[in-house]
């Protein structure tokens, strides 16, 4: 009777820890890839790559607010999705209905929403910079995440980028 009991137990204990949990979902891949028209910088174009969650909606928020910066959101158009129905719940939230755990490519541009060059008495220094030959921008203004639990992994890439040019990014 002690051998089945502990037989049992150690069935239940393998059934909670093994193939019932579902597998870890596959990294966000996050790429950006600076866009010219006539040869100057227009925008950045952020696509996401990712795995829909298993219920077949997933949420996602557009950079909203960092450090003392606002509306950040506003930075943010052309939002487009490949593999889901994209709709836009607010400002920052999205709802994107798709197949369970299919994979999707959510697109948008990033552009400069304020006139000239950003200078220290404008507050604080965290939005999107997008000149005509250059850019900065720091990832909490940049990059939309998923919401939900926290610790999926993730990629960064640089897409294409014009001749002679130089990127850098610290991710």
């Amino acid at each position: 009777m002690r051998h089945w009991l502990l037989a049992a137990l150690a069935c239940i204990i393998a059934s909670g820890t093994g193939a019932a949990r579902s597998a870890a979902p596959a990294p966000i891949t996050y790429t950006v890839t600076p866009e010219l028209v006539s040869g100057k910088l227009a925008d950045l174009r952020v696509d996401v790559a990712l795995e829909g969650d298993d219920d077949g909606v997933t949420h996602m928020r557009l950079p909203d607010r960092w450090s003392g910066a606002e509306d950040l959101y506003r930075a943010v158009f052309d939002l487009r999705a490949s593999g889901a129905r994209l709709k836009r719940m607010s400002n920052s939230e999205l709802e994107l209905t798709h197949a369970p755990s299919a994979p999707i490519v959510l697109s948008y541009r990033v552009r400069q929403d304020f006139r000239g060059e950003l200078t220290a008495g404008d507050g604080p220094p965290f939005r999107a910079v997008v000149r005509q030959d250059r850019f900065t921008v720091l990832g909490w203004a940049l990059f939309a995440e998923v919401a939900g639990p926290v610790g999926r992994p993730a990629a960064f890439r640089w897409g294409p980028t014009p001749e002679g040019w130089t990127v850098a990014s610290d991710l």
